[in-house]
């Protein structure tokens, strides 16, 4: 074989890296808190396929089983993680958020559809350097946009004091930019808990779906580009208010 036609097997395995990888999407299963790690409290996905429109019912908690097996009890204060399936990543950059969802009176994290003005947003990730766990061996480099969420396999954010005591879903949300301009996609997993001596907050509350618009231009987002100035992670703004570091 000639000099000229010769292969670069660093490249070849790089390449063969991504290809295993380029329809690796996810589901968010298991959820922990300081004292308990069980995936008994998610509403499971019945598959790992995006969810293309924003508008749709679907984005509350994705096409599952219906409620999970129990619900969890957090303490306001403490942390929780959302954990991928063994095996899945977060291949496709983009953005992630952390919802909580007040469940309303008469209802219970069991039986509520997520439906009405109840939800509100504890926490964004964006572009920066990532604290979250990465898929073992994770060595693919990073796209023009740094994406914090990119090639891990949890996502960490702490109830906030402030939240009252209650019955909640926690949602977590999170978008790729990788297909083309202008074409998002979601992944979208709900957990049910249960959260004791919370606070007196007020967070204000929206509809989801109605928390994000197709056409907001924060979604029309060319990753493999450098990041454009002014760049505002879409949904709502995080409560209760802090200096959010996940925005370019």
């Amino acid at each position: 074989m000639s000099r000229g036609v010769r292969p670069n097997f660093l490249l070849l395995s790089a390449f063969a890296f991504i290809a295993s990888h380029v329809s690796a999407h996810w589901i968010y299963e298991g959820v922990s808190t300081p004292t308990t790690n069980t995936s008994d409290a998610t509403r499971i996905p019945k598959n790992w396929s995006p969810i293309f429109d924003a508008t749709d019912p679907v984005i509350r908690c994705n096409a599952n089983n219906g409620p999970a097996k129990e619900t969890l009890t957090v303490k306001a204060g403490d942390e929780v993680v959302f954990r991928m399936r063994e095996g899945d990543d977060f291949y496709h950059p983009g953005p992630a958020a952390m919802y909580l969802g007040m469940v309303p009176e008469g209802e219970s994290a069991a039986t509520w559809d997520g439906s009405g003005a109840r939800w509100f947003k504890i926490k964004n990730w964006g572009t920066g350097e990532t604290t979250e766990e990465l898929s073992p061996g994770w060595t693919i480099p990073q796209f023009e946009w740094p994406w914090q969420t990119y090639g891990s396999v949890t996502l960490h954010a702490t109830i906030p004091t402030e939240v009252p005591s209650g019955e909640y879903l926690l949602r977590v949300e999170s978008t790729s930019f990788a297909v083309a301009v202008g074409v998002p996609q979601w992944w979208v997993s709900c957990a049910q808990i249960k959260v004791i001596n919370g606070g007196g907050g007020k967070p204000p509350l929206v509809e989801i779906p109605g928390h994000i618009e197709m056409d907001d231009p924060n979604l029309q987002v060319n990753t493999y580009k450098p990041p454009i100035e002014g760049f505002r992670i879409p949904g709502p703004d995080v409560w209760p208010a802090v200096v959010d570091t996940a925005k370019v």
